[in-house]
């Protein structure tokens, strides 16, 4: 039920017009039923195929126990052939294959090659069916494949570190902007008394719990994430959340200053 053990077969589903003998003999002349049917083709062998009806019982289904049919089987070949894609089977068609030329390509389609999966799976007889070059060909195809995946997981690893940079680009902002800055007001608007030398002494304040720190709210992730953008070096170990919170402002102090 894998589907990965279909990759060394080419699958295809048809409408064929299959002979009904009883009606034909009924009426004296040839009577043709239309059927869907599913011909496999085994890569790089052009001796064996296989032809069943597609619906007919294939194999059961070790999890239920109960029939499976070649439709159901090789599901998504069917619902392609329903949809009336082409059948070209898993993988990556044979035209993305740069290092093949048009006559190389039509070589392995004659041998049901179709995808370079197929091609860099090939073994023994069927590998040399391709001819001297056949080896060479199939190790063009898994070089592709192999590369393939480490640009696809450079692409994924690029965009993650851009996000974080955004995000922590953002974080940035809102700390600057929460600093306090120097005091704005007009002419016509004194500085508050609490800030004037000539009345600070007369204006008596009650004591108030210090504000909470701007950083209280951060994750582990985004503390860690500053202290290093701000002192070029990250926490050692693995420190608390609430020492985490004092290194920040330790390190927003510093750069401050």
């Amino acid at each position: 039920m894998d589907a990965s053990s279909s990759k060394h077969l080419h699958i295809e589903f048809k409408n064929v017009a299959v002979e009904n003998r009883a009606k034909s003999l009924k009426e004296g002349r040839p009577i043709f039923d239309q059927q869907e049917q599913v011909h496999i083709k085994f890569v790089g062998d052009t001796r064996k195929e296989l032809v069943a009806p597609a619906h007919e019982k294939c194999i059961r289904d070790p999890a239920t126990n109960q029939w499976v049919s070649y439709a159901q089987l090789y599901h998504r070949h069917y619902d392609a052939f329903k949809s009336g894609e082409a059948a070209i089977g898993d993988g990556t068609p044979i035209s993305e294959l740069p290092f093949l030329t048009e006559a190389r390509r039509a070589e392995l389609r004659a041998l049901h090659i179709h995808t370079a999966e197929a091609l860099a799976q090939l073994e023994g007889a069927n590998l040399s069916r391709l001819g001297m070059f056949g080896r060479e060909l199939k190790e063009q195809a898994k070089t592709y494949i192999e590369r393939a995946k480490e640009s696809a997981l450079e692409s994924r690893l690029s965009a993650e570190n851009a996000s974080l940079r955004t995000q922590l680009e953002g974080l940035m902002a809102q700390v600057t902007a929460m600093q306090p800055g120097p005091y704005r007001g007009s002419a016509t608007d004194p500085m508050p008394a609490i800030n004037n030398p000539m009345t600070a002494q007369a204006v008596e304040q009650p004591d108030e719990p210090p504000p909470p720190s701007l950083f209280a709210s951060w994750d582990v992730t985004a503390l860690k994430a500053f202290i290093k953008e701000r002192t070029g070096v990250a926490p050692k170990g693995q420190p608390g959340h609430d020492t985490l919170v004092r290194l920040a402002e330790d390190a927003n102090t510093k750069e401050a200053a």
